[in-house]
């Protein structure tokens, strides 16, 4: 773990961190257990966001934006296909909201697969 997420983890801030991720709301699946209104509603947000539709956009920004620190800088993280469009959306919405910079540098040469083809599936018998 770098320097700047131990430094994030030991301030306790209202987020979940799982040893490699970093997010303002826990993404629970329904396969763990019956979901309680928050979790599905962060599940519709995060649909939302793919989209990305105007409503997820808002509510994403207005809850991550109160967690970027003044000198911190934006990158859009491309698409399996190479496209930052919605993470692009996210990250005027956040800048808007937080006054930092945005930095459109990260592309890809080719398409690669997307991250719901090569993760693992359950299998019904597995959950």
């Amino acid at each position: 773990m770098n320097w700047y997420l131990r430094a994030l983890v030991a301030q306790e801030q209202p987020f979940h961190f799982d040893g490699n991720n970093i997010a303002v709301h826990r993404y629970v699946s329904p396969r763990q257990r019956e979901l309680t209104p928050a979790e599905v509603e962060v599940r519709r947000i995060s649909r939302g966001l793919k989209i990305p539709t105007d409503e997820a956009i808002d509510e994403a920004a207005r809850d991550m934006s109160r967690f970027i620190d003044s000198n911190a800088v934006l990158v859009p993280i491309p698409s399996s296909k190479g496209e930052t469009g919605a993470n692009m959306v996210l990250c005027q919405a956040l800048a808007k909201n937080s006054g930092v910079e945005i930095v459109d540098i990260l592309g890809r040469e080719k398409p690669v697969p997307s991250s719901i083809d090569i993760l693992p599936r359950l299998k019904p018998w597995d959950s």
